[in-house]
């Protein structure tokens, strides 16, 4: 980016002058144009501007006569790792805006490598992942610093993610799937939705997920509300619920087991100016499921909250959402005895599933044909999977 120093003289040139870039001449005569696309200014005093001399269709100004030229910060969207493993080596989308070609990228904990500018919302940057589990904050740099707490997560262990389509909407309003969770389309409505993949009873594992603010409003309430359940495979019933309100401008998260209370957590203190305020610090914690040993436990940013007591699990487990206020994103289910790292990025594979439009474009015609679940489960199509009715033609998922 070309500096701007005391008296420097900035020259808009009309064939070059686009919303998008800001053309620079130094006392020198030296002329550059800015590399970002996001820089803005406001010209006062253009009663003042004079003619150059030269062309006539290029003027000049002085530096104090331009306000508001400002960089933006980055804002980090998404970070898509290849891996989550400690003490291993891999390639790390950042995806975002206001990035810049010169930006700094630093990660707590990790080595950067090297890194790669792709566009003004786009970076890769190859790292060396640290030898401890845990979650890591990034900072980015493009002249102004911004950082992003626990975004990367170090896991031993293999991540799965739900994509858009392995949600089935269950009652209420429709939700839209995207950022490996779950966002409302209708404010202050209950919207119930359950990921089809089965948490395996027999193997430890995690569940971990962050709230995200709705842009359709804010519950300045004090009733408790659900966010997500832990059901039944078998008969879909509810074992474990995480809930949360606002009690004033503060936020508090409760836990329960088959209904009745285990704790309820102050996870913002003191109040908050706002109600907007507690929702945004509400979301920056990370909320955990530990499964180990037969046993379930809650943890917020990886630190033990509560032991439940009351569920004796004997068969594999699946995640029901309940929201009414809040989006839901980074879901994440971690089996900790696959120590392989498998990972997806759905992002990209998503996409060989959807046309231009968006519709789906799956070829069904290798699904098996069959007139109930019972006829479907002899079949071998487990709980979950999708088979073809034979009576009616359409798309049916196997429930019981």
């Amino acid at each position: 980016m070309i500096s701007i120093f005391k008296k420097l003289r900035i020259k808009l040139l009309a064939e070059m002058l686009t919303p998008t870039h800001l053309v620079a001449v130094d006392d020198d005569g030296n002329l550059g144009k800015t590399a970002y696309p996001e820089v803005g200014a406001t010209i006062t005093n253009t009663s003042e501007l004079v003619n150059n001399g030269e062309t006539g269709d290029s003027r000049f100004v002085q530096e104090d006569e331009i306000s508001g030229l400002v960089l933006q910060p980055p804002y980090l969207r998404e970070l898509v790792p290849d891996g989550f493993l400690p003490s291993t080596t891999g390639n790390y989308i950042l995806r975002g805006s206001f990035f810049t070609p010169d930006m700094v990228i630093t990660i707590e904990g990790h080595t950067t490598n090297n890194q790669a500018f792709i566009s003004s919302g786009e970076f890769i940057v190859n790292l060396t992942r640290s030898a401890t589990e845990g979650l890591y904050d990034v900072t980015l740099n493009n002249g102004l610093e911004a950082t992003f707490a626990d975004q990367l997560q170090v896991e031993n262990g293999s991540v799965y993610q739900p994509t858009n389509l392995d949600w089935i909407n269950e009652s209420g309003s429709p939700l839209e799937y995207s950022q490996n969770g779950a966002k409302l389309t209708v404010f202050n409505s209950s919207s119930l939705a359950t990921w089809n993949r089965q948490f395996d009873f027999t193997k430890d594992f995690k569940l971990t997920w962050k709230f995200k603010s709705s842009p359709l409003g804010t519950n300045i309430g004090s009733v408790w509300r659900p966010i997500l359940k832990l059901i039944k495979q078998s008969d879909l019933s509810e074992q474990y619920f995480v809930d949360y309100r606002l009690e004033g401008n503060s936020g508090r998260v409760r836990i329960e087991e088959l209904g009745q209370v285990g704790e309820i957590f102050a996870v913002i203190t003191p109040f908050q100016p706002t109600a907007q305020d507690a929702y945004d610090l509400l979301n920056s914690h990370s909320y955990e499921f530990w499964f180990i040993s037969g046993l379930m436990y809650f943890y917020i940013d990886g630190v033990f909250k509560h032991a439940f007591s009351i569920v004796s699990v004997t068969e594999n487990l699946m995640l029901k959402l309940d929201l009414y206020h809040v989006d839901i994103v980074d879901i994440k289910h971690i089996d900790l005895t696959d120590t392989s790292g498998d990972y997806t990025d759905y992002s990209k594979l998503i996409s060989q599933f959807t046309n231009d439009i968006g519709y789906l474009k799956t070829d069904l015609s290798s699904l098996g044909a069959y007139a109930d679940d019972t006829a479907a489960a002899s079949g071998g199509v487990e709980i979950g999977f999708a088979y073809i009715n034979s009576s009616t033609g359409a798309l049916h998922r196997r429930l019981t």
